[in-house]
């Protein structure tokens, strides 16, 4: 499943985001199938042919695993640009930066894709080879800087951690592996980080503040404890989380979540919107 047919469509003419989607995101792979298992009540062959994607992709590249790649599983190329006219005020590109980033987050979700096909029985020994690889993977790298759902500079991004929690904790119980309890246990450990580092005193997630510059809610990433790099939110400029923009609410829905200061570069597709 691809998440667009055609490539440099941009949101509306002129505008700038008009990049090419002609790839397949595993995220997308995962909100599908999980939409489908839940709403099917049972076995399905959406379900299993993306578990088939996401198994194969895990047991190909382990750690190295990317958010995206072509439909018959190579790497999705660089970005460049065509010197071609394309949708007015947009240029032509292919190939796409996310084929080369690492995104937490996807691990987690891949988790809970295959905890949802041991539900219902449909994991075999190569899903359940890959589902240790995930969390092998998630034990090796949780720390790490990443660039998290929204593709944005590399950063400990609490949306990721959180995706990441849920899916060692599905896993733990729906899997039912002889190391269950360790993978409940890292959950623990990685939800320590955003619990007491990413909310605020009534408990809504958030970033810390900078000094004299109020981090807006809307950003999810926060500063890890001592030992490691510190990472602040930019303040935020005029635009849709404080007001200044003359844009309307239903204009600005999809990228309220996104922290200010940094470009957006993928939008939610449309599976993931249904799920």
């Amino acid at each position: 499943m691809v998440a667009a047919a055609p490539t440099s469509l941009p949101e509306h003419a002129g505008s700038e985001r008009d990049y090419d989607y002609r790839y397949a995101w595993l995220r997308d792979q995962c909100y599908a199938g999980l939409a489908v298992a839940v709403a099917a009540h049972g076995p399905h062959p959406l379900t299993d042919a993306a578990v088939g994607v996401a198994t194969a992709r895990v047991l190909a590249d382990g750690d190295r695993l990317r958010p995206a790649y072509r439909v018959d599983g190579r790497p999705v190329p660089g970005e460049r640009a065509l010197p071609l006219s394309g949708y007015p005020g947009a240029a032509d590109r292919v190939g796409n930066r996310a084929g080369h980033q690492f995104q937490l987050d996807t691990f987690g979700e891949i988790l809970e894709l295959f905890a949802a096909a041991g539900r219902q029985d449909r994991l075999d020994a190569d899903g359940v080879k890959a589902a240790h690889t995930a969390v092998a993977a998630l034990e090796e790298n949780w720390t790490r800087p990443e660039t998290g759902l929204w593709e944005l500079p590399p950063a400990w991004w609490t949306h990721s951690r959180l995706a990441a929690v849920c899916g060692l904790r599905s896993a733990a119980r729906d899997i039912r592996p002889p190391d269950a309890d360790r993978r409940r246990d890292l959950a623990d450990r990685i939800l320590a980080e955003p619990a007491a580092a990413a909310s605020t005193p009534r408990g809504a997630g958030s970033a810390p503040p900078a000094p004299r510059a109020p981090t807006p809610p809307c950003c999810g990433r926060w500063s890890p404890r001592p030992g490691r790099p510190t990472t602040r939110c930019s303040p935020p400029p005029a635009g849709p989380w404080n007001g200044n923009s003359p844009r309307t609410a239903s204009s600005t829905a999809s990228t309220t979540t996104t922290p200010p200061g940094s470009a957006t570069r993928r939008e939610p597709s449309s599976s993931a919107a249904s799920s």
